[in-house]
């Protein structure tokens, strides 16, 4: 029986072979693209789980509250780790430590500069169940020179050596180390690391000996520096609420400061690590669930096509139906017979689909910014392929078998089906769902490209363009010498240095004062420790009061911005005295707001300050003529006081623009949907236009045998579906206002969203659904009366 509906389908396909194509491409390409957009939200979702008793491990959190303002870092001061064996529950802990500085090594004629490290607890190797290929889990290092690398690089730098006992020297420091453990590199783990360093080597920064161990030292007993990651492994059962209370209460029984007298730790699942905020709000996890909607939205597009198209075919198989009704055929078995050719056009349009994923998977990939692996039956595809197939399959199939199974017999063979006005509303219902999508889509795609572009343009408070930065590394307490050779630089204007990414201050304090501050309040400032002419060089405005010249004077000088004078209250701040990290001074000026982190956050109150031990990048800004005779003068000077390291530099409007590469690509997702969608939805009108004109074949001939033009006869056939698009811009455009208001909220700095972008969006979808009606439309008026009218 199988085989014969088999047979049956595969002669249908042929029979119809030019409507067959355009269903199975239609569908293809949507089963692509929600394929390849349900991969993503997958690989999104996959992180963190796949640890061995996940459902028991957390990131510890602290939050702080300044009178109502809570905030929330995902790291901790290093102490609270030492002090963790005495809550009850915790059945391990372990921190990390994420290692910024550039080590270059080598292993005889290899030699690499390596950038992507951490200092790690050797416990948390176990907690995250980090698999060894070679090595001991549970003793991972054996003293303060051992190293840890992944397989990758392992084999980059003893090949097919083993590379346990191996020793590596650090040609920057002539330092040796021993590898004690090669791991498998975790996929969307919390460690993404190439090689992992003893934490213990932490307090060696803190001029701790290795072999020291009595009592809390170095690290150990470091409760201000909130800059270490820590997780825990409860005991099952345990509640995670007493456990962040007692590590709270540990903690304010250690230190007395403001800050941590709000401090309140909670306990985050390693699960929602990657998807949610510190503070358990929505994160990455939003555009995990936009993405999840498009791809059904595109699949139910595709479905909608595919059943627009069938429908379409029903004039033309209503004698063959009637006919198999008249010599036995039951209504089941018609069924059947028409959702086994569903499921061939569908498992055809598979293949298609499959084909191109294959093809398209290395410029998804590129796109998406991802590393995806495209293998067949690999557990999490086959996943995804059966979740598409149900939902395709249950859409697209059922109704028109249901629909062609139902036809009265004798009134199909005789030609005077009806296909019922029910159908025909949930046909037209069809194609103002599939024109809403696309719509909304094009608003979507307008609004982020415009607010990209205004986030490209807008003024900053500081001149980003022709600027650029490199790291001082053996420059470091040579900075003077190093400026004054670089001024002698014809191509260079201006040279400053800072101690962080101007662009993205991640340092902040509550250990400030003034006369005044309520002794209750815990006041949050951005610290950014420059060197002379840094307002100069970067542009930045000095509204009152003097910039720093680098003299000693400068020490007790600290240039506040705007938004921290209106946040403290101050007037006539110029002159009183301020002090951070309780060194007083004085407020020597005020600076203009500029943007001190990405434009997601509002400018918020910032002090700038005089400090030369503290400063690790320079800031070349050139005469942007002769920019890469700058850049040779650099590399001449780095070479003399850097030879081991490879010269690395970076424009600052470059570093400002892969601050918002999520929301390009996001943009870039949205202008490939937008396309699909009315590439299918294009199709799906296509077959009801071609349905339509085959209903009023005769009536086109009796209208043009009277004399009707060819225009009226395509205004007839086309004004009907220009107004089913027509009302789906009108539906469309408040959904699609509605969701890109959401999404700008995201933003402390947006454009508003015109009122322009909804009618070129509809003109732009109305032209093109003219264009598709328009070529069937003038095609049936186009035919010969005679022919039209000769079974009449």
């Amino acid at each position: 029986m199988f085989k014969t509906y088999l047979k049956a389908a595969f002669r249908s396909i042929r029979k119809n072979a030019f409507y067959s194509f355009i269903s199975i491409f239609g569908l293809a390409t949507g089963l692509t693209a929600g394929i390849l957009i349900l991969l993503w939200c997958q690989d999104e979702k996959s992180y963190n789980r796949g640890v061995k008793g996940s459902e028991n491990i957390y990131r510890v959190v602290p939050g702080f509250d300044a009178k109502g303002n809570k905030w929330y870092f995902p790291t901790v001061p290093p102490a609270i780790a030492y002090v963790s064996h005495q809550v009850p529950g915790i059945e391990k802990m372990g921190r990390f430590f994420k290692n910024d500085n550039e080590m270059v090594f080598q292993y005889k004629e290899k030699r690499f500069s390596e950038k992507n490290s951490a200092y790690i607890d050797a416990d948390l190797f176990n907690i995250l169940a980090i698999s060894f290929i070679e090595g001991n889990r549970e003793m991972p290092f054996r003293n303060n020179r051992s190293i840890v690398l992944t397989e990758a690089y392992a084999k980059k730098y003893f090949g097919s050596e083993d590379p346990l006992g191996k020793v590596i020297t650090r040609e920057d420091k002539k330092e040796s180390y021993t590898v004690t453990g090669v791991v498998k590199a975790p996929h969307n783990s919390q460690l993404p690391f190439d090689y992992f360093l003893p934490f213990t080597i932490v307090n060696e920064f803190y001029g701790i000996p290795a072999d020291s161990s009595k009592g809390p030292k170095g690290a150990d007993a470091d409760w201000s520096n909130y800059d270490f990651e820590l997780y825990v492994r409860l005991n099952p059962g345990t509640s995670m609420a007493p456990v962040a209370a007692e590590l709270t209460q540990l903690q304010k029984a250690n230190v007395s400061d403001d800050l941590t007298k709000t401090l309140a730790y909670r306990l985050q699942p390693l699960a929602d690590i990657h998807l949610y905020n510190p503070d358990g709000s929505d994160g990455p996890i939003t555009m995990v669930r936009i993405f999840t909607w498009v791809a059904f939205v595109i699949l139910l597009i595709a479905s909608i096509n595919y059943i627009n198209l069938t429908t379409a075919k029903a004039a033309q198989r209503a004698r063959e139906i009637g006919v198999r009704k008249i010599i036995g055929a039951g209504k089941g078995q018609l069924f059947i017979q028409l959702i086994s050719e569903s499921i061939l056009v569908f498992f055809l349009a598979m293949i298609v689909s499959l084909l191109l994923i294959k093809l398209l998977f290395p410029l998804y990939n590129s796109l998406t910014g991802k590393d995806l692996s495209f293998t067949l039956f690999d557990g999490a595809v086959l996943k995804v392929l059966g979740l598409a197939m149900v939902v395709t399959l249950t859409v697209s199939a059922i109704y028109p078998a249901i629909l062609l199974s139902s036809f009265k017999p004798l009134l199909a063979i005789k030609g005077k089906f009806s296909i019922g006005r029910g159908n025909h509303f949930l046909r037209k219902f069809l194609v103002v769902s599939q024109f809403c999508f696309s719509v909304v889509f094009i608003i979507c795609t307008m609004v982020i490209g415009r607010q990209l572009n205004y986030i490209q343009a807008k003024n900053l408070g500081l001149d980003r363009e022709n600027v650029f930065s490199f790291d001082l590394k053996h420059m470091y307490g040579k900075y003077a010498a190093v400026r004054n050779e670089l001024l002698r630089e014809p191509s260079v204007s201006g040279v400053t240095a800072a101690g962080q990414n101007v662009l993205s201050v991640a340092a902040n304090t509550t250990t400030n004062d003034w006369p005044g501050k309520d002794p209750g309040r815990t006041f949050l400032i951005a610290t950014l420790p420059v060197e002379r002419d840094f307002l100069s060089v970067m542009h930045i405005k000095l509204l009152e009061g003097k910039e720093f010249s680098g003299t000693a004077a400068d020490s007790g000088y600290y240039l506040l911005n705007e938004a921290a004078i209106r946040a403290m209250g101050l007037k006539d701040p110029v002159g009183k005295p301020f002090s951070l990290y309780n060194t007083k001074g004085v407020i020597a000026g005020i600076v203009r707001d500029f943007h001190f982190k990405d434009m997601h956050q509002k400018i918020g109150p910032c002090v700038v300050f005089w400090n030369p031990r503290s400063i690790g990048q320079i800031y070349v800004r050139t005469t942007g003529a002769h920019t890469a005779a700058a850049i040779a003068a650099v590399e001449r000077l780095w070479k003399s006081y850097n030879p081991e390291f490879p010269f690395e530099y970076h424009f600052l409007d470059d570093a400002y623009s892969k601050m918002y590469v999520t929301d390009q690509r996001t943009g870039a997702l949205f202008k490939v949907f937008a396309f699909i969608a009315i590439f299918i939805s294009c199709l799906g009108l296509f077959g009801l236009m071609t349905y339509t004109a085959q209903l009023k074949t005769r009536e086109i001939g009796i209208r043009k045998v009277l004399g009707a033009t060819v225009a009226s006869v395509t205004g007839l056939l086309a004004k009907e579906f220009i107004g089913l698009v027509f009302l789906a811009i009108l539906i469309a455009s408040p959904i699609g206002w509605y969701f890109m208001d959401r999404w700008l909220q995201d933003f402390a700095y947006r454009m508003p969203i015109p009122w322009w972008v909804f009618p070129v969006a509809g003109v732009f979808v109305l032209s093109m659904a003219v264009l598709t009606v328009g070529f069937q439309a003038i095609k049936a008026a186009l035919v010969n009366p005679v022919e039209s009218l000769r079974a009449e």
